[in-house]
């Protein structure tokens, strides 16, 4: 590994391990390091208009380092690029892209340690790409809180007009009301006489109202609600608050630390025509430490709208029915029960059995890697058509090529060796060498052990040339390529003998190939019974907007286990547009097998019913 690669790594685990809730202090450690690895001398950090936090952040640099229109350029057409810097210096700059699009650009401007600008933009595209994942993680957690907040909102609006009684709903409003909507205290508060008093404070099990914390929120509350207008400080447009709630503001929150407060009453939305009567609830939010987001102020609001519901509902008995008896209510009960049980037993529904599975071609060919080798050159792609020996695949073995070139140069060795002793038995035969006739006797006989040598090798190397030609792997059928981008998982990777190296379907014919659990599998086996064909609606999970159909061609007749040892029926199904669905071999799909039409209570319990079935008949 590289120093280039390892600090790539450390920039990796820096974007996974960091801090999402602060995008400047991660960006203030990877511009210099990434520096490093590019040989850059200053770096800078663009984030988009719409960031969270748009503050550039920049390293080993006073002000900008590109200008803006370049900026802007490059984050749109999301394509790295060297520019001029202000300076006149190039720089690399290229776009930070997460799941909702590109979030900012990163520049770096070139150093004379820097390599050439083909390898820095490809250096400056890995660090752009790790501060993708990054911005990726920041967009995962900011969903998550929202999702936690709306959940947080949804438990409280429901338990909020569950209640009844101005006092239950005004200590569930400021109990949850205060996670909801972010703020560090909440109370709320209801008219009297004297003016509004309070009902509840957050956190406080018993709110003493002679204390002094007591009275001063009553009255910030009274001199706030005097005119039946909301109160925000500090306001959102920077306008002064009249001077007698001024007063009044700047001394409570001198006195309790309060940095913003809102002050709410709680006034149910306009129904038609007429306005409800004057707020029985009001709200006043206070926090100590940090502002007031706009989510919050939002949430406060609808809050007060919701209290303002919930204490109309409450004056009005429940929405204004009248109770009933229990005898009336347990009869009218009944009467419910039974109407639901006889209309879910002559309405008549589909019984879907739900199941999944996956395409596999009906006729196919796996090709395997004959040597131990590295993949060269991938001839094919996924959907390419081949014919019976077609080459797909041309591997590489080193450990081949050296025995051949061993070989080569043994049978080199002793063929000049063979020529050096046909020399010498040539000498021997002279006229006037009759006293080296016994040489040449011995060296014909070497002459021949060297020929039955070179025999040997020449039978070596054919069979070295044999496995060679193994080396170019073809098609052992006419078909379909259907392995998924063969050209991206096998170029230049080492395989071994034996390793699946890619699957050729024949014709194009597809089949799904289903697994249904063996608690459920009984209605469908009624279904097959009756005869009719069964069918079978299905989705690809890379592409559920779109609804495919199928028939079932074949039950199995025994249980098998699928990977997690659950015991499954196997299904086959005919796709009626399979090449619609661009199957691929594996290709997951999520299917549900029409089982019949059967009455709405079969539908709903037949479970419970095959259940019973198993254990008692």
């Amino acid at each position: 590994m590289t120093d280039v690669d390892a600090f790539l790594d450390d920039l990796d685990r820096l974007a996974t391990t960091a801090a999402t809730d602060d995008a400047a202090a991660f960006y203030r450690q990877l511009l210099p390091a990434a520096s490093m690895a590019i040989g850059a001398d200053a770096a800078e950090y663009v984030a988009s208009a719409g960031a969270v936090d748009h503050r550039p952040q920049r390293w080993n640099l006073t002000g900008p380092l590109v200008e803006a229109d370049r900026v802007q350029r490059v984050r749109l057409d999301g394509m790295p690029r060297v520019v001029p810097g202000l300076d006149g210096e190039p720089v690399v700059a290229v776009p930070v892209e997460s799941a909702s699009g590109p979030v900012g650009v990163i520049a770096f401007r070139l150093g004379d340690s820097a390599a050439t600008p083909e390898r820095s933009i490809e250096l400056a595209a890995a660090v752009a790409e790790i501060a993708g994942r990054y911005e990726l993680r920041c967009e995962s957690g900011r969903v998550q809180r929202a999702q936690t907040r709306l959940a947080r909102i949804e438990k409280l609006l429901v338990r909020l007009h569950s209640k009844r009684g101005l006092r239950p709903i005004a200590h569930e409003a400021a109990e949850q009301g205060r996670l909801a909507a972010g703020c560090d205290r909440l109370s709320v508060l209801t008219p009297t006489a004297g003016g509004w008093r309070i009902v509840t404070v957050s956190g406080v099990a018993q709110v003493s109202r002679r204390s002094d914390a007591a009275r001063a929120i009553e009255r910030i509350a009274n001199a706030a609600l005097r005119g039946g207008e909301p109160l925000r400080y500090p306001s959102e447009d920077g306008r002064p608050l009249s001077p007698p709630i001024a007063d009044e503001v700047d001394r409570y929150c001198e006195a309790s630390g309060v940095r913003a407060l809102r002050v709410l009453p709680c006034v149910a939305p306009a129904d038609g025509d007429s306005q409800d009567d004057a707020p029985r609830l009001a709200m006043l939010a206070e926090w100590f430490d940090g502002a007031v987001d706009n989510e919050g102020d939002a949430m406060l609001a609808a809050l007060a709208r919701h209290m303002g519901v919930a204490a109309m509902r409450d004056r009005s008995g429940g929405w204004g029915w009248a109770p009933l008896s229990r005898t009336a209510t347990a009869l009218a009960v009944v009467g419910l029960l039974l109407a639901a049980v006889v209309f879910a037993l002559v309405t008549p529904a589909t019984l879907w059995l739900q199941v999944d599975g996956r395409f596999e071609p009906v006729d196919q060919a796996r090709v395997f890697a004959p040597l131990d080798g590295v993949v060269r050159e991938v001839l094919v792609k996924q959907a390419d058509q081949v014919s019976r020996g077609q080459p797909l695949v041309r591997l590489e073995s080193p450990d081949l090529q050296l025995k051949q070139e061993e070989v080569a140069e043994a049978i080199a060795a002793t063929q000049s060796e063979i020529a050096s002793l046909e020399t010498e038995k040539l000498r021997a035969s002279l006229p006037g060498r009759g006293e080296d006739r016994e040489d040449a006797t011995t060296i014909a006989s070497r002459a021949a052990a060297l020929r039955e040598r070179l025999s040997h090798q020449q039978k070596q190397r054919e069979l070295l040339e044999a496995e060679a030609a193994k080396l170019l792997v073809t098609s052992p059928i006419k078909g379909d390529v259907v392995s998924w981008r063969p050209e991206d998982y096998l170029a230049d990777r080492p395989v071994r003998r034996g390793q699946r190296l890619l699957e050729v379907a024949a014709d194009g014919h597809w089949r799904l190939e289903l697994e249904a659990p063996d608690h459920r599998v009984g209605p469908l086996l009624r279904a097959q019974a009756t005869g009719e064909p069964l069918r079978v609606e299905y989705v690809v999970r890379s592409d559920p907007a779109q609804t495919h159909t199928a028939v079932v061609t074949a039950i199995a007749d025994a249980t098998q286990t699928d990977e997690e040892g659950s015991p499954v029926v196997r299904v086959v199904a005919d796709p009626a547009d399979a090449a619609v669905a661009n199957p691929r071999s594996g290709l997951g799909v999520s299917a549900k097998i029409d089982c019949g039409t059967h009455s709405l209570a079969y539908v709903w319990l037949h479970e419970a019913i095959d259940a019973i079935r198993r254990r008692w008949f």
